[in-house]
Order: structure tokens, then sequence, then C-alpha cells
């Protein structure tokens, strides 16, 4: 069973305060006289569903094309519920609130705030109110889970506009440590076949070079029933 995490580039899509929306104009025109119609696109490469690579916040730091691949698989993944308003902050304490054993082997995290419900309807809120996330947990998800490869979250970024402080170092402790762990922000998690079980995390880059994000298309494969 496959379940689509990504959102699609659009003008509408939500962007973290500060990012340049995205452009379009024709090239080409066939209502001007040209052969066919070709259309010319421009966004930033943190529009979207997208990954975070280290060059991202680390001057040195590795880039796309030193990350990732055509495909990306991370198995086992698992997606947690920690459920959120805008500008709560993630804490430590509500990390204590799961019992993280069973999933130790996990190669990617997804955290589900409950966000995404406001996305289509409140675009502005989602963008600028999202959750603050502490960036002292970052050292007890990598203790908690030593295999970790990628962090996923269904808000806008880790970092939330207010509080800018918090997020560089949010950012910095996920990329600039080795090995660094890639984040994935602004993905659709309000699947709930999303969950403890493990499936597999899929990643198809739509920009791949020296770059410090890219978008993704996102897909979890689950286990069939």
């Amino acid at each position: 069973m496959i379940v689509r995490i990504s959102y699609p580039v659009t003008p509408d899509t939500p962007l973290y305060p500060g990012t340049p929306p995205p452009a379009m104009k024709n090239h080409r025109s066939m209502v001007s006289g040209d052969i066919s119609n070709h259309s010319l696109a421009g966004f930033s490469l943190h529009s979207g569903t997208h990954i975070d690579a280290p060059r991202h916040f680390c001057p040195e730091g590795s880039t796309v094309r030193d990350l990732l691949r055509p495909e990306n698989s991370y198995y086992p993944s698992y997606c947690l519920d920690i459920p959120c308003g805008p500008d709560q902050c993630i804490t430590q304490r509500d990390l204590d609130s799961i019992n993280h054993a069973p999933f130790r082997d996990a190669q990617a995290i997804l955290i589900r705030t409950g966000l995404s419900r406001i996305r289509a309807t409140s675009p502005m809120d989602y963008a600028q109110k999202n959750p603050v996330i502490d960036p002292g947990i970052v050292t007890f998800l990598r203790t908690a889970y030593p295999s970790l490869l990628l962090f996923g979250i269904d808000a806008i970024s880790v970092a939330n506009h207010l509080h800018k402080e918090e997020g560089r170092a949010c950012h910095r402790e996920f990329l600039c440590r080795d090995p660094p762990v890639l984040i994935l922000e602004d993905a659709d998690l309000s699947d709930k076949r999303l969950g403890h079980e493990p499936f597999t995390l899929m990643l198809y880059p739509f920009f791949m070079d020296e770059t410090e994000a890219t978008p993704v298309v996102a897909i979890a494969q689950l286990k069939d029933g």
C-alpha cells in the first residue's frame, strides 16, 4: 500500500516567511503564434515538501548530490504523534510521553503535530505559527535512535520565524553533527494509517546538484493489510 506524504509545488504553496514565491511565465505561446506552448518556472528549493541537507546551515556541509540518489529508501520508518497548536513548543517532556524502545531501529522518524489540518484553510497561520522545536531534543533523538538518518515533520519548518535562534540551533543539531540527519519539512502526515507500524519511506528528489535543499516526492510504503 502506498501513501503519498508530499505536497506539490503550486502558486499557492505556503512558504516559510521571506521565501520568494514560485514564478511562472510563458517562453512560447501558441496564442502568440508559436508552434507550441513552453512554460518556465522558478521557485525556492525550500518550497513544498522538501529536504534540508547539511549545506543549508553548515558552510562545509554535504549537499543534496552528496547524500541523495534518484531514489532513496529509509526502513524502518515510524510516524509518532505529538499534537501541537500554533506556536506551541515541542520539548523533552513531549518526547518523554512516548515509549521509544519499539522504534529504536528507526532510520526515519516523522512527527505528526496535526498542524496540516490548517494548511489549506489557513496557509498564513500554517507558515507563520508552526511549532517551535527545542533544539535540545535532537541529542535525545540521536541517542534514542542510533540509526537515525532523517527527521520529518508536518509543519513548514523545524524553525519558527518568531524564534529564529532556536530554529537555527535545531537545524545545526540535525545537520552539522556527524553523522548528519536530513530534515524533511512540510510533509503531509494526515493519513492515519501512518503510525507505529514500520513502513518504508521513499524520497525522489526534484533537483540533484551541489545545493542545500530540494523539493521531493515522498511516499510511504505500508505493509498490506
